[in-house]
């Protein structure tokens, strides 16, 4: 297994996102009888998720410190899980916390084999060598809470 491969592993199969997901998936009957709507994971329910959090969160500000909160994560989730189904993306997260930047969980497209020959040829691994597509399901719930502009999941 090649170093690339190595992180790929890390970053999509370490403890922390593992028990973000298990949590989530656990409380979505929860979140879903909250709602009292039906949640069928197709791209339709992303317009009545929208709602929903326009509703639920008077500012994007709410949104952004309840990030932990299952109001917030679960959607998130919900959506990630969207993202996967009908894209074919993966869930990914910092195996650690770091400060930083945002360890919140995030789907991406998978790494393809000419990807990793070419991320093979730059040498040395970092992040921003990686430039596949990403999604920040609890940041685009953010933006979804914006008031002062129209944004679509």
């Amino acid at each position: 297994m090649s170093d690339w491969e190595d992180l790929e592993e890390l970053w999509s199969k370490n403890p922390r996102l593992r028990t973000w997901l298990t949590t989530q998936e656990a409380a979505f009957p929860g979140w879903v009888a909250e709602t009292g709507q039906e949640w069928d994971f197709t791209t339709r329910s992303l317009q009545s998720l929208a709602l929903w959090i326009r509703g639920r969160f008077a500012s994007a500000e709410q949104v952004r410190a309840q990030r932990e909160d299952p109001a917030v994560a679960v959607p998130a989730w919900y959506l990630g899980e969207v993202k996967n189904r009908h894209a074919g993306t993966i869930w990914q997260c910092r195996p650690n916390l770091d400060p930083e930047v945002s360890s919140d969980p995030f789907v991406i497209t998978p790494i393809t084999e000419a990807q990793l020959v070419r991320l093979e040829q730059c040498g040395e691994l970092s992040d921003e060598e990686d430039h596949r597509p990403s999604w920040h399901p609890i940041d685009e719930l953010i933006e979804v809470a914006r008031r002062d502009r129209e944004h679509h999941l």
